[in-house]
């Protein structure tokens, strides 16, 4: 269970138009939630009218993006298609990073805001602050949550997958002479190899400091047809990663034509094969040991050898 500190700071102000004094209440409230993830809550007057005005980076002050939902008293509707900076009016919820907070912040009554962190599995701690106010009246929440201390890679696997072929085009290579000569181009010089993981798992990524390198997938497609993967390693990580290894297939792959004088412009087209395979990651955590696991896609493209061209005489 997390700590919840709280102390109140009340500020006289002086009204100039009346014999009335007014007071504004700002009570700072701080929660610390374990790495292993947790709940607190923070209460409110019911009969107000709360709302929570924003959730900023303690460190840096940047605005927290993620996805607001309402709650109409028996299920929550989501209020918008895309991510928004976080602010709640009303009852509802607000979720945020699904692998960079693992934050929900709900608020099913007027009279209560619950605070919740998956684990975190960065070695560094999450520290955010939420202003709640109420005409006038505020609660500053500052939410921190201990850092996870680490991870390694344990283990990665992959489970059968499926392959597609497509052509894609390359940049045009123009060449000009004045007498009957032989051409040599080059059609893979611009071509590259690409590879990504992609998850929508909690952690599948956050958990990585510095770049880790990981096997390259052996195994059969769904139909049965077995597939390599030339090289030995791909660097993990969200998103797509450019490679000049072109899974076996050389540049030096000559294209050779005789011409007579003028200026042609070769237009070629490779030939890719994408393989999509599932695949399993296992990391433990560098303090106790435990092991999670995240299930992901790992998608490579890589050209088949073959191309096809177009010849365009100026």
């Amino acid at each position: 269970m997390g700590k919840v500190v709280s102390f109140i700071m009340l500020l006289l102000l002086l009204s100039c138009n009346s014999w009335e004094d007014e007071w504004a209440v700002n009570e700072i409230v701080g929660i610390e939630i374990p790495a292993c993830g947790g709940s607190e809550s923070v209460s409110v007057d019911g009969g107000g009218d709360w709302s929570l005005d924003c959730v900023v980076e303690t460190a840096m002050g940047n605005s927290v993006v993620g996805d607001v939902y309402a709650f109409d008293g028996a299920y929550y509707n989501k209020v918008d298609g895309v991510k928004v900076p976080l602010a709640l009016y009303g009852l509802g919820k607000l979720t945020a990073g699904n692998d960079k907070w693992g934050l929900g912040i709900e608020r099913r009554t007027a009279d209560k805001f619950t605070f919740t962190f998956l684990r975190n599995f960065r070695d560094y701690a999450n520290m955010l602050k939420v202003v709640l106010s109420d005409k006038g009246r505020s609660k500053t929440v500052l939410l921190t949550q201990q850092s996870g201390g680490g991870f390694t890679l344990k283990d990665i696997s992959y489970s059968n997958g499926c392959d597609s072929v497509f052509w894609d085009d390359t940049l045009p290579q123009t060449v000009e002479y004045d007498k009957v000569t032989t051409m040599v181009l080059f059609p893979f010089s611009s071509v590259k190899a690409f590879a990504s993981f992609s998850s929508g798992d909690y952690g599948a990524f956050s958990w990585m400091g510095d770049d880790v390198a990981v096997k390259v997938p052996n195994g059969v497609l769904a139909d049965g047809t077995p597939y390599f993967m030339q090289g030995d390693e791909v660097v993990y990580g969200d998103g797509r990663v450019v490679s000049d290894d072109l899974g076996g297939v050389s540049r030096d792959v000559t294209f050779i034509r005789e011409n007579s004088i003028g200026r042609v412009t070769y237009c070629f087209s490779i030939e890719y094969r994408k393989i999509v395979v599932p695949y399993t990651i296992v990391v433990s955590s560098v303090a106790s040991g435990d092991q999670y696991e995240c299930h992901g896609m790992f998608e490579r493209t890589v050209p088949t050898g073959r191309y096809k061209y177009v010849e365009v005489f100026d």
